[in-house]
């Protein structure tokens, strides 16, 4: 039944939700740009880990991080995270990094 909301059948109950706020609760949120600030600290897995200018493989290679050292996070995107040491910002998978 639609009347004043959406109507959502879950299971064999029906419940009565608005659309915003459905939308809410079922949504991700994507952060599309850097913070200023680090999201969080985290620790290279890797012996050598390639800090690169793109999130993707082929990308240029910026820099190298060393294994156990300990990088800011800036942003997390696909699998990639963005990573900052010495000033410049680079592109590391997050495979290889642990969340401090």
């Amino acid at each position: 039944m639609i009347g004043g909301g959406l109507s959502l059948f879950i299971g064999n109950d029906a419940s009565t939700v608005s659309a915003d706020e459905y939308y809410s609760a079922n949504t991700k949120v994507v952060q599309t740009e850097p913070t200023e600030t680090p999201m969080l600290q985290a620790k290279v897995l890797a012996t050598k880990l390639n800090a690169r200018l793109e999130p993707n493989a082929k990308a240029k290679i910026l820099y190298k991080l060393k294994h156990n050292q300990i990088v800011d996070v800036y942003m997390k995107q696909n699998g990639w995270w963005l990573v900052e040491v010495n000033g410049v910002r680079a592109w590391s998978h997050a495979d290889y990094l642990s969340a401090r």
